[in-house]
C-alpha cells in the first residue's frame, strides 16, 4: 500500500491549500450541533447510510440482540427504529447502497463470517441470502455502484487482503483479489468521476490509503473475441503427396502468435505406432506437412510463446482426436500396428510441457460454492478476466471418426 504515498500526499496538499483559503465555507459553522437521531436506539457499532426513493435510509445494529435496524427520514419527520425484515444477526457494521432501483444492505454472519445480502424494491425486503462466490471476513464490507455494477469490497480472514465482487443485476462474479495492498481495518469506497474509489488504512503504519479502478472494466473471457486457426501445424510441404482433405494457415505456429496475435490454435492427434504414449501430429496422412511432428513438440511451441510473451493473453490449446482406423486410446494390436495410449498419457505430456500455466476445471469451480457443475458455475459466476488468466492456457479437446466419442469423458 505504500505505492499510494505519493498521492495521498498530493491530495493532502489540495486539501491544506482549499482550507488555508477560505476557512469560512469549510469551518464548523456550517453544522448545526450534534443531537440524537429519533427513536431513541443505542449501538456499539458505526452506523451506516444510503439515500433511496427520496429518502434517508440509516442503519444500525442492536446491543442486545445485535440484529439489524434501520430508521429513515423523508426530509421532515423520522419514522422511528425498526428491526429490518428477514432476521440476521451480527458482530459488524452492515453496509449500504442503492442499484438499478432497489435498496442493497450488506451484513456478516456471526458464527460463520460469511457475506449476506438483503434487498429493499421500495415495498418489501427479499430477507437474508448468502452473496454468492463464499468468502469470510472478520470486518464489515463496503459498497457502492459504478459503471453500471454493483461493487462490494470484503478484507479476508487470514490474507487480510482486499476483495470485490461485482453484481450486473443478474449475477456475481464471484471474489478476486485486489493486487498491492492488505488492511486490518474495514474498507470505505465511493464512486467518484467515473471511477470507483477504495479507502484503507495500512495495517503498519496506520496511514489512509486509496486505491481507483481504471475508469473500465476489464471484460472477461467470454466477453471477447479472439483470433483462432484450424490445423495450425499444417504447411503445405509435401505436395507430391495427397494428404486429403487438408488445409491450414501455412504459418509457422510462433508467427501465429506474434505477428498475427492468435490465441487459439488446433492440433490433430493420431498414436505413434509401436511407440506407447506418445502421440504424432498430421492431418491425414502425411507428417511432413506439420511443422511440429509430435504432440510434445507442439507444446514446446506453447513455451516458446511463454519466453517471449510471458503475459500473454489467456491461450486456448485445442487438441483434436483425429485417429480415423482405430480409437485413439486403447491397449490393441493388429497386423500392422501396437497401440498402448491413454488419456493419462495426453495428460502427462501437457503437464510436462506446461504445467500449473493450464487453467484447470478445478480452479474454475473454486470461485463457485460446493457442489456446482461447470455449467452451473459459468452460468450463476462467469469466467475470470482476461487480466485474471493471463499467461494461463485452456485446453480443449474434440473428437473425430472412429469411435472417439471418448473426449466427452477425458
Amino acid at each position: 500500500m505504500t505505492g499510494w504515498r505519493e498521492r495521498l500526499c498530493f491530495v493532502a496538499v489540495i486539501l491544506f491549500g482549499l482550507t488555508s483559503v477560505s476557512p469560512a465555507l469549510y469551518g464548523d459553522e456550517h453544522f448545526t450541533g450534534w443531537r440524537e437521531v429519533p427513536g431513541h436506539g443505542a449501538t456499539t457499532l458505526p452506523d451506516t447510510a444510503t439515500t433511496y426513493d427520496g429518502k434517508l435510509y440509516l442503519f444500525g445494529i442492536g446491543i442486545n440482540d445485535h440484529a439489524h435496524y434501520v430508521n429513515t427520514f423523508d426530509g421532515t419527520n423520522w419514522a422511528g427504529w425498526a428491526l429490518v425484515p428477514g432476521g440476521g444477526t451480527t458482530n459488524l457494521a452492515d453496509a449500504a447502497t442503492t442499484y438499478n432501483g432497489k435498496l442493497y444492505l450488506f451484513g456478516i454472519g456471526i458464527n460463520d463470517h460469511a457475506h449476506y445480502v438483503n434487498t429493499f424494491d421500495g415495498t418489501r425486503w427479499a430477507g437474508w441470502a448468502p452473496v454468492p462466490g463464499g468468502g469470510t471476513t472478520n470486518l464489515a464490507d463496503a459498497a457502492t455502484t459504478h459503471n453500471g455494477k454493483l461493487y462490494l469490497f470484503g478484507i479476508g480472514i487470514n490474507d487480510h487482503g482486499q476483495y470485490l465482487t461485482t453484481f450486473d443485476g443478474s449475477r456475481w462474479s464471484g471474489w478476486s483479489n485486489i493486487p498491492g495492498g492488505d488492511t486490518t481495518a474495514a474498507d470505505a469506497t465511493v464512486s467518484f468521476f467515473d471511477k470507483a474509489f477504495l479507502f484503507a488504512i495500512g495495517p503498519a503504519d496506520r496511514h489512509h490509503y486509496f486505491n481507483l479502478t481504471s475508469g473500465s472494466d476489464v471484460p472477461r473471457y467470454n466477453q471477447v473475441f479472439r483470433k483462432a486457426t484450424h490445423n495450425s501445424y499444417w504447411v503445405n510441404g509435401a505436395a507430391d503427396r495427397a494428404d486429403a482433405f487438408a488445409a491450414g494457415p501455412q504459418q509457422r505456429v510462433l508467427d501465429q502468435a506474434l505477428f498475427e496475435h492468435t490465441r487459439a490454435f488446433e492440433f490433430d492427434i493420431h498414436f505413434r505406432n509401436y511407440h506407447p504414449g506418445e502421440f504424432d501430429v498430421y492431418h491425414t496422412d502425411s507428417q511432413d506437412n506439420s511443422t511440429c511432428y509430435a504432440l510434445e513438440d507442439c507444446l514446446e511451441l506453447m513455451r516458446r510463446i511463454d519466453y517471449l510473451l510471458p503475459n500473454h493473453e489467456p491461450i486456448n490449446f485445442i487438441i483434436e482426436f483425429k485417429e480415423i482406423a482405430l480409437p485413439l486410446f486403447g491397449s490393441s494390436g493388429c497386423p500392422v500396428c501396437y497401440q498402448d495410449h491413454h488419456p493419462s498419457d495426453v495428460d502427462r505430456l501437457l503437464w510436462e510441457r506446461l504445467g500449473s500455466r493450464i487453467y484447470t476445471p478445478r480452479e474454475f469451480l473454486e470461485r463457485c460454492p460446493a457442489g456446482y457443475s461447470l455449467r452451473d458455475c459459468a452460468k450463476d459466476y462467469g469466467w475470470p478476466t482476461i487480466d485474471e488468466l493471463r499467461g494461463r492456457y485452456i485446453v480443449n479437446v474434440i473428437g473425430n471418426y472412429f469411435r472417439n466419442d471418448g473426449w466427452g469423458h477425458y
